[in-house]
């Protein structure tokens, strides 16, 4: 039976090809589009991680209590002692990034890797695919050089031997034995290449230095919460016992699956799927309208098959098969469609995006799609099969063609679709408005800097042949002076943390003559390492005192230079200069020998430093050759195009030290660029499905008005011959089209305004009910819709009275 129904539904559309082709296009359209974005939404949040039991696998963070962020990285010694002394889980691990600088090729190449703790691939399942894994006696100073490589690495840099296992690597100077190769994927954490044991030597190690991190798999059956309450307890008695350095710190658990992806991704990927689910129901809007139309053209067609012995339920299923046919045809158009689009949305998905390897079109995207094509089918034909099939077969069987025709708006079915496509539409444009609009004022946000012809670059010194803890001041130092002598170069300077390059250092702080650690008022800030001439370089303005000198030495008073919003947030009724802070952190300990106080002397001018759409935070910069720093990003500015400056200074960088890469390196507008991706990716996106939406609106605005036009040809003729003029019949047809799109209009608004809310976390400097949005958009609709109806208008016009008095 069911076979029978798709035959005829076959042979029946078949008769109407340019109805077949409106309808699975627009199918097509909306069903494409839900189908890419649902791959990226399974790929990054659906799908579970690649590991075993991914469920129990948690991130553990330590946090001051006094403090908003509550994710900072973990001190050693009290890692050590939650693993000694929790029972809820079945592993703990701890792991840091490490930079290694790669040599013995023809040139040396900075790699990323992780320094790892022995139980690591325990916590997340994974076992390697040759070789074997760290030994817990590998995890000491001096036992550690062994190394794990990535598939990725094996394949490109081995070209996938077998003897990889006998080979070694020449990492920061020392050779290390490469034990084992990682499945293929496997990348945790962030993209690492290399993994090697932590080797970390605790008894040098003060608990107050916090610089690694931790993942944990709990017992088959424990529930965070029950973890939480654990670790909880471990934080207090550790407070009792170091009250010196654990005052007012706590531990916090959070799911892996949920750290990796953030709530930001997450809200970012339903807002769009959201906006594609809305540009579905337009879709079912439209192919339900044009199936009212055709059921009602079959009219007397459905009465003669009742009167002869056929079930309302028969021919309402023929009408559902139909729709379901046309359906499935879209959704293999769409599917299609979805292909390109994924490889569209790869394009622009921003790289920070986690899990974007993991998006294809898999079996569950294929599911969705059927179900999509199922749901969408059905909805779009059920109100034209009630309508089709509930007729009074004595009344019907009598009506001329016309009349049968004209009864289809009795009730403004179409009318009202139309109107519900209008307010969807709004709803999506809206959406796009405010999202664009973020997106194109973040864009004109002053980040405190200027980026024009600005270079910058990555040198890491490895600690093997830069131990003492002056090596890398007098590197950097002359590094500088050579960098500051290359032709072209306007200056140069170096900082240990760059704006939007993805690095961030906070560190707490005590204030001479003010409570310290056990308050309440907890000290906190950025902070850099800078050298002078940086701000010069950056433009960066000196608002008061004075810049770092190289005669800020260990051999002079510490000094130290802090922003405007540091001085605003501590000291906010008084003169910053001249006051005295105490940071105390480990470079500085074995530089110094002790915790030194240093003198503000400057006040520079904020920045923005990882968001454009942050507000800017209190930052510190210290003296390069007062504080050590291995890791540190040269700026240059060039005084033309400072793109071939690169070769230039890694000449420079060699020419002091052969074995060092120059790596990670940028133009800096490129960088503030990238930092705009994830609202640019979001921005493009809902931008092209309000496009979309708009063009399916009006599609279904032109087609009823089209519609009604033919239905009406007499009753317009018979207007013409008693004196109508064009103008008139032209204003008649417009205003029928705009009383719905204000309809429409005015429910969209009303939506919009409360969808829009949902959007506040994702805008800048614009309001979710932002007036201008709301109304230039409701009035591009209503543009739209005398645009949509000028061709039904001037079509209705051109009616011969003598022709539509003969219509029936």
């Amino acid at each position: 039976m069911l076979w029978n129904d798709i035959k005829y539904a076959i042979r029946t559309l078949l008769k109407k090809p340019g109805f077949c082709l409106v309808a699975i296009f627009t199918f097509a359209l909306g069903i494409g589009a839900n189908t890419a974005i649902f791959s990226v939404v399974n790929g990054v949040v659906l799908k579970p991680l690649p590991y075993v039991e991914p469920e129990r696998i948690i991130q553990l963070w330590e946090y001051d209590k006094r403090q908003k962020p509550t994710q900072s990285s973990i001190s050693p010694l009290n890692f050590n002692d939650w693993r000694n002394q929790s029972q809820q889980f079945e592993h703990l691990s701890a792991y840091r990034f490490l930079s290694f600088t790669l040599t013995g090729g023809s040139q040396p190449e900075s790699l990323r890797g992780a320094g790892v703790s022995a139980s690591f691939l325990s916590v997340l399942g994974v076992k390697p695919a040759l070789g074997r894994d760290f030994l817990a006696e590998e995890d000491a100073p001096g036992k550690n050089r062994v190394v794990m490589i990535s598939n990725g690495f094996w394949r490109t840099r081995f070209e996938g031997r077998a003897d990889v296992l006998s080979q070694t690597l020449q990492l920061n100077g020392e050779t290390h034995n490469i034990i084992g190769v990682l499945p293929a994927g496997f990348e945790f954490p962030n993209n690492v290449e290399l993994w090697t044991p932590l080797g970390i030597d605790v008894s040098r190690i003060e608990r107050g230095n916090h610089f690694l991190f931790a993942i944990g798999k709990l017992n088959p059956g424990v529930q965070v919460s029950a973890a939480q309450v654990e670790m909880d307890s471990i934080a207090g008695n550790l407070e009792q016992q170091y009250p010196n350095t654990n005052t007012n710190s706590g531990i916090n658990l959070i799911p892996l699956h949920e750290q990796i992806v953030n709530p930001t991704v997450r809200a970012s990927l339903y807002v769009l799927l959201g906006a594609v689910g809305l540009v579905l129901l337009i879709a079912c809007a439209n192919v339900t309208n044009l199936l009212l139309v055709r059921a009602t053209s079959r009219r007397k067609e459905i009465a003669v098959r009742l009167s002869i012995g056929a079930s309302r339920w028969q021919l309402f299923r023929q009408f559902l098969t139909e729709g379901l046919l046309l359906s499935a045809l879209g959704g293999g158009v769409g599917l299609f469609l979805a292909w390109w689009g994924v490889d569209l949305i790869l394009s622009l998905i921003p790289n920070d995006v986690p899990r974007f390897k993991d998006i294809n079109l898999d079996s569950r995207v294929l599911l969705f799609t059927l179900i999509a094509s199922f749901i969408a089918g059905t909805i779009s034909s059920v109100i034209p099969a009630l309508y089709g099939t509930r007729l009074d077969l004595n009344h019907t069987l009598k009506e001329s063609g016309q009349s049968v025709a004209g009864n289809s708006l009795k009730n403004g079915v179409l009318g009202v679709l139309v109107s519900a496509e209008i307010a969807i539409a709004l709803v999506v444009l809206v959406g796009a408005g405010l999202l664009l609009t973020t997106f194109l004022r973040l864009q004109n946000v002053n980040p405190g800097f200027n980026p024009t012809n600005l270079l910058s670059a990555q040198i890491s010194l490895p600690q093997t042949r830069y131990k003492e803890a002056e090596k890398p001041g007098a590197f950097f130092q002359k590094a500088l002076e050579r960098i500051n002598n290359i032709s072209g170069l306007e200056s140069a300077g170096a900082v240990s943390n760059l704006p939007f390059s993805g690095s961030r250092s906070v560190s707490s702080f005590e204030v001479e003559g003010r409570p310290s650690q056990n308050s309440d008022d907890g000290f906190a800030a950025d902070r850099r390492v800078v050298t002078p001439n940086y701000f010069k370089t950056m433009n960066i303005p000196l608002v008061e005192g004075r810049d770092v000198t190289d005669r800020d030495t260990p051999q002079t008073n510490g000094v130290i230079v802090v922003n405007q919003c540091w001085a605003r947030t501590f000291f906010p009724n008084e003169n910053a200069i001249g006051k005295r802070i105490q940071i105390g952190d480990e470079d500085e300990v074995e530089l110094y020998g002790k915790p030194i106080w240093r003198e503000v002397v400057g006040i520079v001018g904020d920045i923005k430093h990882q968001d454009l759409a942050v507000a800017e935070k209190p930052e510190m910069y210290i003296p390069y050759l007062q504080q050590s720093s291995s890791r540190m990003m040269l700026v240059a500015r060039g005084k033309g195009d400072s793109g071939n400056l690169t070769a230039a200074i890694r000449n420079e960088v060699q020419s002091l030290d052969g074995d060092l890469p120059l790596y990670n390196i940028r133009m800096m507008d490129e960088r503030l660029a990238l930092s705009l991706t994830p609202q640019k990716f979001i921005a493009i996106l809902i931008s092209i499905f309000a496009i979309i939406a708009l063009l399916l609106a009006i599609m279904g605005i032109y087609g009823v008005m089209a519609y009604t036009v033919e239905q009406n040809t007499r009753e317009i003729g018979i207007r013409i011959a008693l004196g109508a003029q064009s103008r008139n019949v032209l204003n008649m047809v417009i205003q029928q089209g705009l009383k719905l799109a204000v309809m429409g209009i005015v429910l969209g608004l009303g939506a919009a305004y409360f969808l829009a809310k949902t959007l506040s976390g994702l805008l800048y400097s614009v309001s979710a009910t932002d007036f201008t949005t709301f109304g230039s958009i409701a009035f591009l609709l209503a543009l739209v819709t005398v645009v949509a109806c000028l061709v039904p208008a001037r079509r209705a016009t051109k009616v011969d009275p003598m022709i539509a008095l003969r219509y029936e």
